[in-house]
């Protein structure tokens, strides 16, 4: 009997040490599946931000786009603009020499008239006589008209 009782006791102790293991195991497994359900939220959370952070990508994407379109506009439009000025001031200065010809023959031809002004020789008993028919030229012309 006493054999009896001390491999009853043994088999309580072994039964204890299993209810500690098994109890150690739930314990262990409730654990995990904590854990495993943390992860499961993080890695939920982190494909929610992904999905963000693609969108964002694909509007900033976009705008990008956008704005090199609007760079390439304006830079087209600010060479055209850049041309148009270049034409313009050549067409100035062109214009420019020109008159600044035109001047300089006009005044070598106010030249040339003074010079034969100064060397004309008129007989100064002929300028009255002149003077008068021109007046009476147009005389006629008034009665006439």
């Amino acid at each position: 009997m006493d054999l009896h009782l001390a491999e009853v006791d043994e088999l309580r102790r072994a039964l204890s040490n299993q209810a500690d293991e098994l109890h150690r195991a739930e314990e262990e497994k409730n654990h995990i599946t904590s854990q495993k359900s943390d992860v499961a939220r993080n890695v939920a959370l982190l494909e929610s931000d992904l999905k963000r952070v693609r969108k964002d990508a694909e509007a900033f994407g976009h705008d990008l786009k956008h704005l090199r379109a609007e760079k390439e506009k304006w830079d087209v439009r600010q060479r055209d603009e850049a041309a148009k000025a270049e034409r313009a001031r050549k067409q100035s200065q062109t214009q420019i020499r020109l008159l600044n010809e035109q001047l300089d023959s006009q005044r070598d031809k106010v030249k040339r008239i003074k010079e034969d002004l100064r060397n004309h020789v008129c007989s100064s008993k002929y300028v009255p006589s002149i003077l008068y028919s021109h007046r009476q030229q147009k005389a006629d012309d008034i009665l006439q008209g």
